[in-house]
């Protein structure tokens, strides 16, 4: 992902489950503490304009993502580790039993 825009897709296997592209007309990424993980990639968090939620958030609440928290990179620890805790619970998307 280039540092203002980019493609961001999700994937279960090889499957596509939710893709998001981060533009001029409806993204609006931000950093934390850091720009870069220990592996280059850009940590951003984005707002969509138009969307009351964070997409992070929402990624999070619908069981389509889990939280990793690398300090400093901590702004929004508390309410990703809560969301996700309300997604386990659920048992769909990440955390469905695969039986």
């Amino acid at each position: 992902m280039r540092e203002e825009y980019g493609v961001i897709i999700l994937r279960k296997g090889s499957q596509s489950i939710h893709e998001f592209e981060a533009d001029r007309q409806n993204g609006i990424p931000f950093a934390d503490a850091g720009d870069k993980d220990k592996y280059g990639r850009l940590l951003r968090y984005v707002f969509i304009q138009g969307e009351p939620a964070m997409f992070n958030e929402t990624l999070i609440r619908e069981d389509n993502a889990n939280t990793m928290t690398v300090p400093p990179n901590v702004m929004y620890q508390d309410s990703f580790v809560k969301l996700e805790r309300e997604a386990r619970s659920k048992k769909k998307g990440l955390w469905a039993d695969n039986k």
